[in-house]
């Protein structure tokens, strides 16, 4: 699911949707922003998408879009191509303060590299399908 931060953000929107969707993605763009962000989120998650690309004005002024696992945290070997990447706790998080490696939920990509990245990305959820377990998500590569 493709979500603009509001409606002056719905055309940069509709871009990384085209973008997606070249890239080989099914995607879901929201044509009407919701006034929360959790609203956002829960609609990504109700339609059954593996990942929620949030396009903002900040991260669309750096070349970058926001793009979030629904699933489950991303291993820190799909993360390796991207550009940055940003550990966000989400309510539940048994993550300790001192913890160094944190496998994140949320990626903030380049748009310069949203093709390769949207392809590692949809291998790794098409084999979390395949094989659900926590080893799995452990040893992809």
């Amino acid at each position: 699911v493709v979500a603009p931060y509001g409606a002056a953000m719905l055309g940069s929107a509709m871009s990384v949707a085209l973008k997606l969707r070249q890239a080989g993605a099914s995607v879901d763009t929201m044509l009407e922003p919701r006034r929360r962000v959790a609203q956002a989120f829960d609609y990504a998650d109700r339609a059954g998408a593996d990942f929620m690309a949030f396009v903002a004005p900040d991260e669309w002024a750096a070349d970058t879009i926001c793009i979030k696992s629904l699933r489950a945290p991303i291993p820190q070997s799909v993360m390796a191509g991207l550009r940055r990447v940003e550990a966000i706790p989400t309510v539940g998080d048994d993550r300790t303060q001192g913890e160094e490696e944190v496998e994140p939920k949320q990626a903030v990509v380049a748009l310069s590299m949203l093709q390769p990245a949207v392809h590692e990305l949809l291998s790794w959820a098409a084999s979390l399908r395949q094989d659900p377990s926590p080893a799995s998500s452990q040893s992809l590569s």
